[in-house]
């Protein structure tokens, strides 16, 4: 939802983020599968501010579906990032029944 991070996104849904799967994710043609983007800005690295947030799209002043983005650093890739006036894609996998899962 809009000023989730993914952890957040991924529990209400009843799965936990998975960081090493944002590679998969990050393109924008993943992400015009599932928002729709007003337009694309392409990588993040045009606006540095919302680079921990990306793969995502941005909301305008008045909540309506404004550019989507992704994530030119792999290495910044965060289930935690959120902002509130951002939707992200996350990618969110199922829970196995006794499993532990550590998010750092």
């Amino acid at each position: 939802g809009v000023g989730e991070s993914c952890k957040e996104t991924c529990f209400r849904n009843g799965y936990i983020c998975e960081r090493s799967l944002f590679p998969l994710i990050n393109s924008l043609s993943v992400i015009q599968e599932f928002l729709n983007c007003s337009f694309s800005m392409g990588p993040a690295s045009h606006a540095p501010d919302f680079i921990d947030y990306a793969p995502a799209q941005y909301m305008t002043t008045d909540n309506k579906p404004g550019m989507c983005i992704v994530n030119p650093e792999p290495m910044l890739f965060s289930c935690a990032g959120k902002l509130h006036s951002a939707v992200r894609v996350c990618p969110c996998v199922e829970t196995i029944k006794g499993q532990n899962s550590l998010s750092l």
